[in-house]
């Protein structure tokens, strides 16, 4: 949960920085930071019973892990006292050795997720790594505390990952998050190209009529949206590769721009529908030159 009063990173933004959160980059935290923009995904249904559950996973694991529990029953979101970072963890674990540590949960509901991200146990995924070592520098709001464990519930069983501070990665956070407030008094960064990215992309979208982003010499980017036209024509077989470049399209001609003029004479031109989504329509002359086909020997 973030800071309700946007005076601090969460523990949940921060993976943005290092481009780990599957949910939000650096620039929709920039966004929401800087313009106020909510950048809050809706609820699922999979959030919902992840949020059930966990008062019955910190139970669980008390009794699993012989040792105290304390739950954030009302979502306390804590600051730290001198540093721009809090967290609303899921609880504090507490052992008589070492004292207090941070207890983060997680649902996992098939299988293959557990497979594919975390390698049946093997690995724990980035951002959450990265989510709970936040969560111990945060501490008590002004003493770190020494270790932490992700409590993960996989279809009905428990699995536990004790992690102790990594004081290099905790230089490297502070870091990431000095110049993320740094950076919102600068110039806003560009868009990654992603799918999360595409609710606030196309909620930003307003331009003025006519407004036409000239960039003649991109070959590159002609060639994409060359590529774009026939992924289109072919959408069953390559869906994938067209809503990558449809991304790459619209991160290109910004929320100030309706038309897109590239190399080739080729033109992109992108309208809002009625239903509030944005159609991406290219234009490709008969004839084009070598170098919008010699360039498709650069994109991956």
């Amino acid at each position: 949960m973030p800071d309700p009063q946007n005076r601090t990173v969460s523990a949940t933004e921060s993976p943005a920085l290092f481009n780990a959160s599957p949910y939000l980059t650096r620039w929709m935290l920039w966004r929401k930071y800087a313009r106020g923009d909510k950048i809050e995904p809706a609820e699922t249904e999979r959030m919902f019973w992840g949020k059930e559950l966990q008062p019955l996973l910190t139970k669980r694991a008390a009794h699993d892990l012989k040792l105290e529990v304390h739950d954030n029953v009302h979502d306390h979101y804590m600051r730290h006292s001198t540093l721009l970072m809090g967290c609303t963890r899921d609880a504090l674990i507490y052992d008589p050795n070492r004292g207090w540590g941070s207890l983060e949960c997680k649902c996992v509901f098939d299988y293959g997720v557990w497979f594919r991200e975390w390698q049946s146990g093997q690995v724990v995924p980035r951002h959450y790594e990265i989510q709970l070592q936040h969560q111990m520098i945060c501490g008590d709001g002004e003493q770190p505390h020494a270790w932490g464990v992700i409590a993960a519930w996989v279809c009905g069983e428990m699995h536990y990952f004790e992690r102790a501070p990594i004081e290099q990665f905790h230089g490297e956070l502070l870091t990431a998050i000095g110049q993320f407030w740094a950076s919102l008094s600068g110039p806003e960064p560009e868009p990654f190209g992603e799918a999360v990215e595409y609710p606030l992309l196309r909620e930003l979208f307003d331009p003025p009529p006519g407004a036409v982003k000239e960039d003649p010499q991109n070959y590159k980017l002609a060639e994409i949206a060359r590529l774009y036209k026939d992924f289109r024509a072919n959408y069953r077989f390559y869906e994938k590769g067209a809503v990558a470049a449809r991304l790459e399209l619209l991160k290109a001609i910004g929320h100030d721009h309706e038309a897109l003029h590239l190399a080739g004479d080729i033109w992109v031109r992108v309208t809002k529908t009625k239903n509030n989504n944005l159609m991406v329509k290219v234009e490709i002359p008969d004839v084009l030159p070598d170098e919008i086909i010699d360039a498709s020997e650069g994109i991956s």
